[in-house]
């Protein structure tokens, strides 16, 4: 038998490491960083996602005390008004 292979000390696929030598850590470093990458962009949409809801939360809120300052006669329509197409 004559070649380059495995048993003549070649590239082969016996070195127990698969290709290249990257058996196992070809396949675990990719997933790794593709679970990081997804990690960080779940985080980051999460964060937009809150601090929107947290906008419409204090917008509400916001409308909700100046309907309830007018109620009382705290200010006045013209005051409310303004202060409304503000928020």
């Amino acid at each position: 038998m004559l070649g380059y292979g495995p048993m003549m000390g070649g590239w082969g696929y016996g070195n127990g490491f698969g290709g290249w030598g990257m058996g196992l850590i070809g396949m675990i470093v990719p997933l790794v960083i593709f679970l990081v990458v997804m990690y960080f962009l779940y985080m980051m949409f999460n964060r937009t996602l809150r601090s929107k809801n947290l906008s419409m939360h204090h917008r509400h809120e916001a409308s909700e005390i100046l309907a309830v300052r007018f109620a009382r006669g705290e200010i006045s329509e013209e005051e409310y008004q303004r202060l409304k197409s503000l928020i």
